[in-house]
């Protein structure tokens, strides 16, 4: 397996400057460390001190090693598109690049103390704002309403812990609620997700009496309030749930506390959630994370990962639906879990390989979902299966999951490697022309 200190070995940052034309002083040649014009700012007198291994610059603080100068000119990215670089690295380094697992490189940060780009003004998200905090303040001493009861024994869930967790039914300060929106701005309630681009209220707020149900607080790890709410209705017609504006990449259930256990069970949908909640409630190095009306957009599944820094144990019981002749997808072919493998062909290689230690259960949601093993007092025992490794569970799909990322790593790495040879010819030729 060829990792990434071979090609760097092979590989003297001066040769790469004078590669990439930098302009340098006079008499560099016969020093260790030589003085070039810094391409990471408008350099016209030489500041850029170069040795075999590292580059600095004295000017705008610029640092970094082979990879660092080689992903800036190649105008590469060097988290998001790590590969290329080290194909054009190996190239450049005549050392041959396998298309096996690439070991991660130890990145040397890079922060200029002066940007070489214009600043571009971002488009600004919707944030959480005071007001979500200021709603919390009025809802946080509800108790649950009858319909709330109601809606959770029909659940076969336990109002305590429900209302623990801090769900909330607005329905008794609605009149109060309404006074706290109508003395906020416009802007706030936009960036809060309570008003569409049309200035429409929530439809919650805005329709009581048609949307009666149960407000579950989404939190972050951020903020000691609820950053969004999902409305769950009482009697669903044709929806069950109510996302606020400005959800349309989904909502997770849970993050705060995922981000703090040692074993994650990764599930969609409230009732599930509240489900593993109530039956993990004793174990607190175990938290459910729901996963609720999440895109399928790949790019996108890296923002709850990224919370998940020290849990040690992943598994995913998320609902597996089948066609009428009661038949399961192919996991690649699953809203969640295929274009989950396409992320994960493409993160750091210690990632990756944490990846392929998750458990993957098949759940038939049209059969038995996990809110339907709670209600039939069933899931706490397919809960302890899971969770033991030493067996193998008649519905583990982990072996399959493996496959799938496997297969995604390497026909992610063989695009990569075809993209960085073609850069590199185009390159080479436009080098020729002129």
């Amino acid at each position: 397996m060829l990792n990434t200190v071979e090609i760097k070995n092979n590989l003297d940052v001066r040769t790469l400057a004078r590669r990439y034309n930098l302009q340098e002083k006079k008499g560099n040649q016969n020093k260790k460390n030589q003085l070039f014009c810094c391409p990471f700012h408008d350099d016209n007198t030489p500041s850029l001190s170069v040795n075999h291994d590292v580059f600095h610059c004295y000017s705008c603080g610029a640092k970094g090693d082979a990879l660092t100068l080689i992903a800036h000119m190649e105008g590469l990215s060097l988290d998001a598109e790590f590969t290329s670089v080290l194909a054009i690295a190996a190239q450049e380094a005549h050392v041959p690049l396998h298309l096996g697992y690439v070991e991660p490189h130890k990145r040397v940060t890079f922060v200029p103390r002066t940007s070489p780009k214009p600043y571009t003004q971002p488009t600004t998200p919707r944030t959480s704002g005071p007001v979500m905090a200021h709603l919390w303040e009025h809802v946080q001493a509800l108790e649950l309403t009858d319909e709330a009861h109601q809606w959770c024994h029909s659940r076969g869930l336990d109002p305590d812990i429900v209302h623990h967790y801090g769900a909330r039914d607005f329905a008794p300060l609605l009149p109060e609620l309404h006074r706290l929106i109508q003395n906020t701005t416009r802007e706030e309630l936009y960036q809060s997700g309570l008003i569409n681009d049309e200035g429409k209220l929530w439809l919650p707020l805005r329709e009581p009496e048609r949307y009666q149900g149960l407000a579950i607080p989404v939190f972050d790890a951020k903020h000691t309030h609820p950053t969004k709410w999902r409305w769950r209705l009482y009697e669903p017609d044709r929806l069950k749930v109510l996302g606020q504006y400005g959800s349309t990449q989904g909502d997770y259930l849970g993050l705060h506390q995922a981000a703090q256990a040692n074993t994650v069970i990764i599930c969609d949908g409230e009732p599930d959630f509240l489900s593993v909640l109530d039956v993990t409630q004793h174990h607190q190095d175990i938290a459910p994370l729901a996963l609720c009306a999440t895109t399928s957009n790949h790019s996108t599944q890296a923002r709850w990962l990224d919370e998940l820094t020290q849990v040690q144990q992943i598994i995913l019981a998320v609902h597996i639906d089948r066609n009428k002749q009661g038949q399961a997808p192919a996991l690649g072919e699953h809203p969640l879990y295929g274009p989950l493998a396409q992320h994960l062909a493409t993160v750091d290689q210690e990632t990756f390989e944490f990846a392929l230690t998750w458990r993957i259960v098949d759940v038939d949601g049209k059969a038995e979902d996990l809110n339907d093993l709670h209600q039939h007092h069933k899931l706490s025992g397919r809960l302890n299966t899971w969770l033991d490794t030493t067996q193998e569970p008649q519905e583990n799909l982990s072996y399959a999951w493996q496959a799938l990322l496997k297969q995604q790593r390497q026909e992610h790495l063989e695009r990569e490697l075809t993209r960085a040879e073609k850069h590199h010819k185009q390159r080479a030729k436009t080098a020729f022309i002129n």
